[in-house]
């Protein structure tokens, strides 16, 4: 709040420089950190090419409400039994979102998935409850599919996606290779989206 927009903008500008650079594509999503943006940050997102954000109502762009599951803190504070429990009342509400929301990004926190950060018994089980929710979305939801962040995004506005990514014959890695559209009809579908920070999960089921 304390930043001027042109610093902003150039900030903007280098953090996505810097992911094209690493990542071969450009990106079209993003979260704001801390969920607590100005009120200018919609229209400078927009001018670097991102189409919505995650967890957030800005001017300008998309929005898409996300869902996070850290069970990290359960596990320090109560272990295993405590980590079960959580993840299960997580998922409950998980579920209700899913019967109301078109599209809902589900967070599965990334210190939820570090391994190096636990002993084996406690990475596996965190592990066990990330498959769990997925299981149960495919279970429970079974017209599911799973898109990254950009496609659901794309999705929600123009019932269309390309997924890109970077083209190993090419010297740049900064030049994407767009594969084949993905295209749902509105009129043969509706979609209840989740997904697990990079990746992302859509449930598309047939309207009744």
């Amino acid at each position: 709040y304390t930043k001027s927009i042109p610093w902003t903008r150039e900030w903007l500008r280098a953090g996505v420089e810097s992911f094209s650079a690493f990542w071969g594509y450009n990106t079209t999503v993003t979260s704001v950190p801390t969920h607590h943006a100005p009120d200018h940050l919609g229209q400078l997102l927009a001018e670097e090419g991102i189409i919505a954000v995650e967890g957030n109502q800005l001017e300008y762009i998309d929005s898409i409400s996300r869902f996070e599951i850290d069970l990290d803190s359960y596990l320090q504070l109560g272990g295993a039994g405590a980590v079960r429990a959580e993840a299960q009342r997580q998922r409950g509400e998980l579920q209700k979102l899913l019967e109301t929301q078109d599209f809902l990004a589900l967070q599965w926190h990334s210190q939820n998935a570090l391994s190096s950060m636990y002993s084996h018994a406690d990475a596996q089980l965190l592990l066990d409850e990330f498959v769990t929710t997925v299981e149960m979305i495919r279970s429970q939801y079974p017209f599911s599919i799973f898109v990254t962040a950009s496609e659901l995004a794309q999705l929600k506005a123009t019932g269309f996606s390309v997924l890109q990514w970077p083209d190993p014959r090419t010297p740049d890695p900064r030049t994407p290779n767009p594969q084949t559209p993905t295209h749902f009809s509105p009129s043969e579908y509706t979609n209840t989206t989740t997904n697990t920070s990079s990746p992302s999960a859509a449930r598309w089921a047939h309207q009744q």
